[in-house]
C-alpha cells in the first residue's frame, strides 16, 4: 500500500469565564487547558475535513522517504527469534519485486522475511 500525504482540519471551541476586561492573551490562557484536552480526548468529534495534500505530496519533506522493501534471511529459527539476520537484498520499490528475490532463498534459510522500510508491511516465509 502506498503512502500519501493528507491535511486534517480540526475545529476546536471551548467556553471560558473571564473578567470583562480580559485581554486576548488572558482569554487564550484560560482556554488553553480545555483546548488541549479536547484535542487529546475528543479529536474525532472535532474533525472538519480531510484533504489530499496535492501541494506537498508524500516524500516532499526530510524523513518522508518513499517506502522500499528489503529481504532478510534467518539461518535458524533461533536467529529469527533473536533478530540475527542476513540482508539478502534491499531497495525494492514493490513488495512483489522483493518477494521474487526472496523465493530462491526459501530452501537455504529457516525463515525469509520481506519487510517494508517503515516496518508496516511484513511477511515471513518459513522453510519449505
Amino acid at each position: 500500500m502506498a503512502k500519501v500525504a493528507k491535511l486534517v482540519e480540526i475545529s476546536l471551541m471551548t467556553r471560558v469565564v473571564v473578567e470583562e476586561n480580559a485581554t486576548d492573551e488572558e482569554i487564550v490562557n484560560a482556554a488553553q487547558s480545555k483546548i488541549v484536552d479536547k484535542a487529546l480526548n475528543e479529536i474525532h468529534e472535532n474533525i472538519g475535513e480531510i484533504y489530499n495534500d496535492d501541494e506537498c505530496p508524500f516524500g516532499t519533506f526530510d524523513g518522508e522517504d518513499p517506502i522500499n522493501y528489503g529481504v532478510l534471511g534467518y539461518k535458524t529459527t533461533d536467529d529469527f527469534n533473536n533478530r540475527k539476520c542476513v540482508l539478502l537484498g534491499g531497495g525494492f520499490k514493490t513488495f512483489a519485486d522483493a518477494e521474487k528475490v526472496a523465493a530462491p532463498f526459501f530452501s537455504e534459510f529457516a525463515v525469509v522475511k520481506v519487510q517494508s522500510s517503515d516496518r508496516e508491511e511484513i511477511e515471513t516465509f518459513p522453510a519449505q
